[in-house]
């Protein structure tokens, strides 16, 4: 068997017996780089602290230089930075102390992450699912239309553009004159007939009173 760095070292933890025996290397092997997710920060520690001592049979136990050994070996394998930090920062004596410190975080920041993903009970349903059953929905509906019913469409929509164009071509037509360029200017009254025409001098039509017979009478 070949084994390198740490890998190697987790043999020096066997026994001679268990050395030979090669599920319990390959237990050894997954306690410490692929630990159980159900694992707790508690059983963690107590399996670290364990190692340390077959590591190291001739230190005397909870000595100082083993205890940061330990601590440095249990914040190392912790599976959340924040967590980590957490630790450290607290710059605990011994490992003990350290696993206290781990278990308060983990207590507290749990309930805190549960308070955020409230549970849903069978009648209830995400607000988002509904959204997309309404999208699905829509677009289904959308989808259903056949072709007659889309000419329908069309042919409604215009009708009721030629109806509001005769609407409004009517209106214009039926306007009193004095909005119509219709009776003003000198080409409308050009166009009036002389028979029309009085003559406010001698009360005659046919003619105005600027052309009225009368006034050559008068220079006459």
């Amino acid at each position: 068997m070949s084994l390198r760095c740490p890998a190697q070292k987790i043999l020096s933890t066997l026994s001679k017996q268990d050395l030979g025996n090669y599920n319990k290397i390959k237990g050894s092997l997954n306690n410490r780089f692929n630990p159980r997710e159900c694992e707790t920060v508690s059983e963690y520690g107590q399996a670290l602290r364990r190692g340390g001592y077959l590591a190291f049979p001739n230190e005397k136990q909870d000595s100082e230089m083993m205890e940061k050994v330990l601590i440095n070996k249990f914040i190392g394998g912790l599976n959340n930075l924040n967590l980590q930090k957490h630790v450290q920062f607290q710059r605990a004596n011994t490992l003990d102390t350290s696993i206290s410190y781990a278990i308060e975080y983990e207590a507290f920041i749990n309930p805190q992450n549960n308070m955020g993903k409230p549970m849903l009970t069978n009648d209830e349903v995400p607000i988002q699912a509904i959204k997309d059953n309404k999208k699905k929905s829509s677009t289904s509906h959308t989808e259903s239309l056949t072709l007659d019913q889309v000419a329908k469409l069309i042919d409604e929509k215009l009708s009721q553009l030629k109806t509001e164009t005769e609407n409004r071509n009517g209106y214009y037509q039926n306007r009193s004159p004095r909005f119509n360029n219709r009776g003003r200017g000198r080409y409308y009254r050009n166009q009036n007939s002389t028979t029309d025409r009085v003559c406010y001098k001698c009360n005659e039509t046919g003619h105005i009173q600027y052309y009225c017979p009368l006034n050559n009478q008068g220079n006459d």
